[in-house]
C-alpha cells in the first residue's frame, strides 16, 4: 500500500462562520478538510478560482468615466 504524502493548510476564521459552514458541510456529508482539499484541487485543475467573485451592488467602485 502507498502512503500519500499531505501538507497542513492552516487559517484563521470567525467562530461563527466556521459552526455555520460546518453545519451545512456535515448535512453535505463533508468534512471542513474535505472542502478545502476539493476548492484547492478546483484551483489546481481550472488553474483560476472556481467560483465567480463580484462585490455586492452596495459596494462597487464608481463607473470611471
Amino acid at each position: 500500500m502507498a502512503i500519500i504524502k499531505s501538507d497542513m493548510v492552516r487559517a484563521r476564521i470567525e467562530p461563527a462562520i466556521k459552526e455555520r459552514a460546518e453545519a451545512v458541510l456535515e448535512k453535505l456529508g463533508m468534512s471542513t478538510a474535505d472542502a478545502i482539499r476539493l476548492l484547492l484541487t478546483q484551483i489546481a485543475l481550472r488553474q483560476a478560482f472556481p467560483l465567480e467573485l463580484t462585490l455586492p451592488p452596495d459596494e462597487r467602485l464608481p463607473e470611471e468615466k
